[in-house]
């Protein structure tokens, strides 16, 4: 049982300080251009209900954006609705 114990903490810190000495450490996991864009145009001065396709809701109250005196604007949504969907984001 002793050689058991051993052998599995002695795989664990071989696991360990392998993993630690990895070169790239300042690699990006996480890229926001590889989310899929959804582009729409709103007019600011109506209220506006923007359904994305992934199912999300966005409720824009009129007056809510200030665009320098413009009444159109185009918003660009990026829609990530789970921890899988930044995972594979490539």
């Amino acid at each position: 049982m002793r050689s058991t114990s051993f052998l599995v903490l002695f795989l664990l810190l071989l696991i360990l300080f392998t993993t630690c000495n990895r070169r790239n450490r300042g690699a990006v996991v996480f890229n926001p251009d590889g989310i899929p864009s959804f582009i729409v145009d709103i007019d600011i001065s109506k209220d506006t209900i923007i359904h994305a396709p992934g199912g999300s809701l966005v409720q824009i109250p009129a007056g809510a954006l200030d665009a320098k005196g413009l009444t159109n604007v185009k918003l660009v949504i990026k829609e990530v609705l789970g921890m899988s969907d930044i995972v594979f984001i490539q």
